[in-house]
């Protein structure tokens, strides 16, 4: 197995992903076969599910002869992946039947950085994939990642529920102890918005859950926020610059709703 990634906006894109999982799941199985690398996680409060697809064609050198699955420590990738420079290249890369991964960090074309080589223990882990069946929602939210990351950690000051309400606007409401914050989005501050008609969505998430997916959101300028009134919101962020429709790379969470009491 070689995995090679050279462009700088993809090394940075997978050095924040695997910088940012282990804030979602302790350890992760790797799925590779010959067209793909997939990896779906539950969080630990068992409300969070984490998906990421990535197709061959994604990276600069992708050679899987043999489907496997690879246990990471999330916490050695972050660590290693902070000794990553800006201008160095991804080798991941081991041989059959091993039962550790080499990494190395090198230099790309005339920008010359000290070569950095890791080894990383696989693990055994356990875990079943869920089907999740794709469905329309009543609402789909385009907005620059950034923005909604901004918002995101203003509202996470005033309380730890995030209510989302979708009709004309789209409110943001997060309250508590230190008061209550509801940031009004009208449809020109988005870059796309659809509501199905007559529809008013309500639903409310974990807020600490939802800054941590922002984490993320470097790695794509939109964010596409779908909801529904009683099912999980959906996060997606796209690593091919389409929309959470026709991404085939992409990294994506549902969160489940919080219920409350009528």
């Amino acid at each position: 197995m070689k995995l090679v990634i050279t462009e700088p906006t993809k090394v940075k894109a997978f050095a924040t992903i695997f910088r940012q999982l282990k804030n979602i799941v302790a350890d992760v199985n790797i799925d590779l076969n010959y067209d793909t690398m997939y990896i779906q996680g539950m969080g630990d409060s068992q409300v969070c599910l984490f998906e990421l697809l990535i197709q061959k064609d994604w990276f600069t050198e992708y050679e899987v002869n043999k489907s496997f699955v690879m246990g990471l420590h999330c916490e050695f990738m972050f660590k290693m992946l902070n000794c990553l420079e800006d201008g160095q290249k991804i080798t991941m890369y081991m041989k059959e039947d091993a039962d550790k991964l080499s990494v190395d960090f090198e230099s790309i074309g005339e920008n010359k950085t000290i070569r950095k080589c890791f080894k990383m223990p696989l693990m055994n882990i356990d875990s079943d994939h869920l089907n999740i069946p794709e469905k329309e929602y009543q609402t789909d939210i385009s907005i620059m990642s950034d923005e909604f990351s901004d918002l995101i950690s203003q509202l996470s000051i005033f309380g730890e529920e995030l209510r989302i309400n979708c009709k004309k606007t789209v409110d943001l409401t997060s309250k508590g102890d230190m008061g209550q914050m509801t940031a009004s989005i009208e449809e020109e501050n988005i870059v796309e918005y659809a509501i199905e008609e007559e529809a008013i969505v309500n639903v409310c998430v974990s807020l600490n859950l939802i800054e941590k997916m922002c984490g993320f959101s470097k790695i794509s300028e939109v964010a596409y926020l779908h909801c529904s009134n009683g099912s999980p919101v959906k996060l997606h962020y796209s690593l091919d610059g389409e929309d959470s429709i026709d991404s085939i790379n992409y990294v994506r969470f549902f969160i489940a709703p919080r219920i409350e009491d009528d």
